[in-house]
């Protein structure tokens, strides 16, 4: 349950559908699939800042026909308004955000993949339920058949060569310092309680490693990304035993529905003996 206007717009970041196309938008797009004009303005107006950008790069043909080929999609699936807004814009979103990012074909895949999942259990505020299973298997065939199959030559395309100047510098003349005074302090300590000094303790030291000398700012982001990262992993390994579980109740239906048509053809072919 939603419970404040901060998550709200939160949830709005992590989920699409009906921001930018809503059901006149979308029958727009529908109408003017082989409009190039009348489509190229619609487009122009639901993503102005991305058509400006790659029209001066003058590559704004590509992107409308990659928004094209997906309202091709939806309309031969014949999806209904929701799957449809949501297809568009999530496919918008991997589309800008892999060649933002620098994204491989394997790093734009991965995001592709979870913002699809995202959308495919009903989890809140996790995910939310718009694509079924069958839904999941006709989307990830047509990105692999369409987008990724042609992702070198969009790469290649739409990520700007970049220039590295490398310099050389000295680096830790600080952490020098550092390490003479933590390991004076460890010494005196050992001497005050007259005991030996851990020797793997002060070969961390020595080396740098000493979680004495890492910023306390940095060791809150360090444990809030190790708590972010473990939270991530319970979120993947639920919906990963989510998909498991509907793929084997798919496959039984499925097997059901094959004994039953089996069946059905037997007896269509032999039918039983009257008495």
């Amino acid at each position: 349950m939603i419970t404040s206007p901060a998550e709200m717009r939160m949830l709005s970041k992590r989920f699409f559908g009906n921001k930018v196309i809503d059901i006149v938008v979308l029958d727009e797009l529908k109408e003017n699939i082989n409009n190039k004009e009348k489509f190229n303005k619609t487009i122009q107006q639901i993503y102005p800042q991305s058509y400006n950008d790659y029209k001066q790069n003058g590559l704004v043909e590509i992107f409308i026909q990659y928004i094209q080929n997906q309202v091709r999609f939806v309309i031969e699936k014949q999806y209904v308004f929701q799957k449809s807004s949501c297809l568009i814009e999530l496919s918008v979103h991997v589309f800008n955000l892999s060649w933002e990012k620098r994204f491989n074909k394997e790093k734009s895949f991965e995001e592709f993949r979870q913002v699809v999942v995202r959308h495919s259990l009903y989890r809140p505020p996790h995910s939310v339920y718009i694509f079924s299973l069958q839904n999941l298997k006709e989307i990830s065939e047509h990105f692999m058949s369409t987008f990724f199959r042609y992702y070198a030559s969009y790469f290649f395309t739409f990520t700007p060569w970049v220039d590295i100047v490398i310099t050389s510098y000295q680096r830790h003349q600080i952490k020098k310092d550092v390490k003479d005074l933590e390991l004076e302090k460890l010494r005196l300590e050992a001497e005050q309680y007259n005991e030996k000094i851990d020797p793997d303790l002060e070969a961390e030291i020595k080396a740098g490693n000493s979680i004495h000398q890492i910023p306390e700012k940095k060791r809150r982001e360090m444990l809030e990304q190790q708590q972010q990262r473990e939270k991530q992993e319970r979120i993947d390994r639920i919906l990963k035993n989510k998909l498991e579980e509907l793929q084997r109740e798919f496959d039984e239906k499925v097997k059901h529905q094959d004994e039953l048509f089996i069946k059905l053809a037997e007896d269509l072919k032999n039918p039983p003996k009257k008495k």
